[in-house]
């Protein structure tokens, strides 16, 4: 898949935005710190997910001083073109794709992607187990239907839950714990195979990367113990004063925690900061190698200032190790030697100011 047209009116620094794009095309947007690099994957990456990177809430998004943004663009996938647009005003999002307008999100969600390349990533190693948790929850929404309609029912039910301890319910809540269940336990098969593949990549690529000997593993911790339906109800019975003082769920998939060791030591504690940065950036390639693997093609490559720490070798051995690049983009500052590969069209921008410009063909 890959974008072929892109316009932003309103959309963080840029007043207005229109660029074409073309298949099997590198582009660089060259540029001081704080011009609109990062707008313009967020414009990318918001074209395909209808959600920020960045920002929680929309009206974080528009261009000071104005009350909407708009973005519209062409997404070719198998030779198909899809044109989306979006539109935002006074609090409401529209979303039309094909002009047929997308009420839930959700039905639309992995069929256009793209995999963002952050610093902010850092977190998947430094920070609490939900960033984590929520990396892989995305994934597996992103290419599994099953997952995606058993997380909605789940997270759904959650809420219902909550809602029913805090109002003393407690026959709905036996009612909504065996329901949670159900589609619990379909979230955790999903992310045991998931994971089966990521600890492969892991030992496949942690060589290239943080050398033979450090030794990382992946492990996913429950809160229900791989226990059959009726053992799962009666754990969460045995929890129910528990739920019922804190009024809140204590156990279940929402609660489950993937945890990074090294040599049996939480990673944050034992890794530096640079082997920390390789090793999300290794994440994140397995989850690129993933969506590649399940959706048999390849996302959009969105890659912001990622590669300051690494060397020219582990630069294009980490890109070679990439499925197959149908597209990708990349900021750089402007004194940074630009990545180079083979059989790709190179177009480079200069971004000031929210001001897109072509510097030169490379």
């Amino acid at each position: 898949m890959y974008l072929s047209q892109l316009s932003a009116i309103n959309f963080r620094l840029f007043s207005h935005l229109s660029l074409s794009f073309e298949q099997k095309e590198l582009t660089f947007l060259i540029g001081e710190n704080g011009q609109g690099k990062t707008s313009f994957l967020e414009a990318v990456y918001y074209l395909c997910f209808f959600s920020s990177f960045q920002s929680v809430k929309e009206e974080h998004i528009m261009k000071q001083g104005t009350n909407f943004f708009s973005l519209s663009g062409e997404l070719v996938s198998d030779t198909i073109t899809h044109t989306v647009q979006i539109q935002y005003h006074q609090t409401k999002k529209k979303i039309e794709i094909n002009k047929k307008q997308i009420i839930d999100r959700s039905e639309v969600i992995g069929e256009y992607l793209s995999v963002i390349f952050k610093h902010s990533d850092i977190l998947l190693i430094q920070s609490d187990p939900q960033i984590r948790r929520n990396f892989m929850d995305q994934t597996l929404c992103l290419t599994s239907k099953t997952y995606m309609k058993a997380y909605k029912t789940y997270r759904r039910l959650l809420r219902q839950k909550n809602s029913a301890l805090k109002q003393q319910q407690y026959d709905m809540v036996e009612i909504l714990n065996e329901q949670l269940v159900d589609a619990g336990i379909v979230l955790i098969q999903e992310r045991k195979k998931m994971l089966g593949f990521f600890r492969k990549g892991i030992i496949k690529h942690i060589p290239d990367y943080l050398g033979n000997a450090l030794d990382i593993e992946l492990q996913y911790e429950e809160t229900w113990n791989d226990a059959p339906v009726q053992e799962i109800v009666q754990q969460i019975r045995a929890l129910s004063e528990q739920e019922k003082r804190y009024k809140t769920s204590l156990s279940g998939p929402h609660r489950d925690r993937f945890e990074i060791y090294s040599q049996g030591v939480v990673a944050k504690q034992r890794l530096s900061v640079g082997q920390c940065r390789y090793f999300v950036l290794l994440l994140r390639l397995l989850q690129s190698q993933y969506i590649h693997h399940k959706k048999g093609r390849s996302p959009i490559f969105l890659f912001d200032d990622v590669f300051l720490e690494l060397d020219t070798t582990r630069r294009e051995r980490f890109l070679q190790s990439l499925p197959p690049i149908e597209q990708a983009i990349f900021t750089f500052l402007p004194e940074e030697s630009l990545p180079f590969l083979h059989g790709y069209n190179k177009k480079a921008y200069h971004v000031a100011n929210g001001v897109v410009t072509p510097q030169r063909t490379l």
